[in-house]
């Protein structure tokens, strides 16, 4: 089953209360992207979409980026994958 993009953006952001914390990642927008530097293609799979998301965004932190842009997600037997970019969007 695909779930669309825009489903893991609305959980991420509903699961990241604390937003705007200085360590926290971002995810962020096609639109909001723009404003961003990229610095590294995230790709990750987890057993389930949180999993897979805290993965993206351990690899964003290692990346030294704050922001996570989701091209795509998909899942299968396998699990949950997360194919994105991350980006450096604060000063």
């Amino acid at each position: 089953m695909k779930t669309p993009s825009k489903l893991i953006l609305v959980a991420a952001l509903l699961a990241s209360g604390d937003a705007l914390a200085a360590d926290s990642v971002l995810v962020v927008t096609a639109e909001q992207k723009s404003q961003c530097r990229f610095m590294h293609f995230i790709d990750v799979r987890g057993s389930s979409a949180e999993d897979a998301l805290q993965a993206a965004y351990a690899k964003v932190k290692h990346y030294k980026g704050d922001a996570l842009y989701v091209r795509n997600q998909s899942e299968n037997e396998k699990g949950v994958l997360i194919s994105g970019e991350g980006l450096k969007c604060r000063p």
